[in-house]
């Protein structure tokens, strides 16, 4: 993946959200796991930075799972690296 410092300050800005309970665990994972994540992962982080606000919502508070499966697993991986 591209790491370079551009992208990495994209996908900085791509975190913000403007809800808390989304933008603190995206901004958290991001600056303190995402650079060491191999490509699959970073390729999963970024999809689902593409996601609506109002999803991500849902499922960083675990009120309800994606459909899609990889952005389940990557929302899992999220919560669960956080909690370590």
């Amino acid at each position: 993946m591209n790491n370079s410092p551009e992208q990495l300050n994209k996908l900085r800005w791509r975190c913000r959200r403007g809800i808390k309970e989304v933008e603190i665990p995206l901004q958290r994972f991001f600056e303190q796991y995402y650079v060491e994540l191999d490509a699959k992962h970073q390729a999963l982080f970024q999809q689902l930075l593409t996601c609506d606000d109002v999803d991500l919502f849902e499922w960083l508070t675990r009120r309800s799972e994606a459909a899609d499966a990889q952005i389940n697993y990557m929302v899992d991986y999220i919560l669960r690296t956080l909690a370590a």
